[in-house]
């Protein structure tokens, strides 16, 4: 099940980025305005506003994971800090409004891990929690710096290691819910830098564990339009 979702989403990210693509590719260079006065033989070209988004995202967070065991039997956590990045790519629907695929990445430092009330950190490390899915972005000021918001909904994996080398490494995966706010200052009408706060939550199943995931981070932005 959890592959066969992965693919889904994984074909939606592709055509939301194939979209935005064709959505550039077919956007008409604005008609210069007419002119009353005389003609001088040089034309000058109208900028032409690119419909493709591009965003990209690094810093700092942290992760916390409530697992439990079979039928309910044994509970735990792992928590930890973490280094975060991610990639939002698409096009514009409306002056404020962008719809999006996105990928992004937590690598989760050093967890600490327990079950059953037992620190397992010594022989249990999870790693890097992976996620791709679908998103809008909304600004508030399309055309100038201002707040913008993000949700979506996207797909998950985690890596978990066994330290001691006697249980084979695990990958569970699961659906997740996207969620960001930032703040974006204009440097042109092209680029904007800014600060993103952007949280995952992730219900994931791996070998006889469930996962109920959630990381979040402050981060660095860029964007392109």
């Amino acid at each position: 099940m959890g592959e066969c979702m992965g693919r889904v989403i994984l074909v939606g990210l592709l055509g939301v980025i194939a979209l935005a693509g064709m959505a550039q590719a077919q956007d008409p260079a604005p008609a210069a305005p007419a002119s009353s006065g005389p003609t001088t033989g040089t034309a000058t070209a109208s900028p032409r506003r690119s419909r493709l988004y591009v965003g990209a995202s690094v810093g700092l967070g942290g992760m916390h994971d409530d697992m439990d065991g079979p039928f309910g039997f044994g509970d735990g956590s792992a928590n930890g800090a973490s280094l975060a990045s991610d990639l939002v790519i698409g096009g514009f629907v409306r002056p404020n409004l962008v719809v999006a695929g996105t990928m992004s990445i937590d690598w989760v430092q050093e967890p600490d891990v327990e079950f059953n009330g037992t620190d397992i950190s010594d022989r249990v490390s999870v790693g890097v929690l992976f996620t791709a899915g679908a998103v809008v972005d909304y600004s508030l000021r399309p055309h100038g710096s201002g707040f913008h918001f993000r949700g979506g909904l996207g797909f998950s994996r985690l890596g978990v290691t066994d330290e001691m080398g006697t249980q084979y490494d695990q990958t569970p995966d699961g659906l997740s819910l996207l969620g960001a706010a930032g703040y974006e200052w204009r440097v042109s009408p092209e680029w904007g830098i800014g600060v993103l706060l952007r949280v995952v939550s992730a219900f994931i199943d791996g070998d006889n564990v469930s996962h109920k995931l959630q990381a979040g981070s402050l981060s660095l932005s860029v964007s392109h339009r």
